[in-house]
């Protein structure tokens, strides 16, 4: 898991890389416990794709209206997220406690 953490950390300061980790406090995440990735593609001729990584089998979605839910989903996941900063600070933070707990 500290390499994992570590890896994070480094790749948060690439400049294409925006990272926004969830901290506890926020409760509840709107998603539940439902894990989603959001597929964009840059040609306008395919459609955005919403990919579901399940216990027994995998699902892809591509309607626009329940790509569109996923999407606000993510949207409410980012606002809930600490920024890059407070991210790497939150990361930073379990490396430390980690550290100190392995000793």
């Amino acid at each position: 898991m500290l390499a994992q953490l570590e890896r994070l950390l480094a790749i948060s300061e690439l400049p294409n890389v925006s990272l926004g980790v969830i901290p506890f406090e926020a409760g509840a995440l709107p998603s539940g416990n439902n894990k989603f990735i959001l597929l964009g593609f840059g040609a306008l001729s395919i459609t955005d794709v919403v990919f579901i990584e399940g216990l027994t089998g995998d699902l892809y979605l591509d309607d626009p209206s329940e790509v569109e839910v996923y999407r606000l989903t993510f949207r409410a996941l980012s606002e809930l997220a600490g920024t890059n900063e407070q991210s790497r600070g939150m990361i930073g933070a379990m490396i430390r406690a980690y550290t100190a707990q392995i000793g």
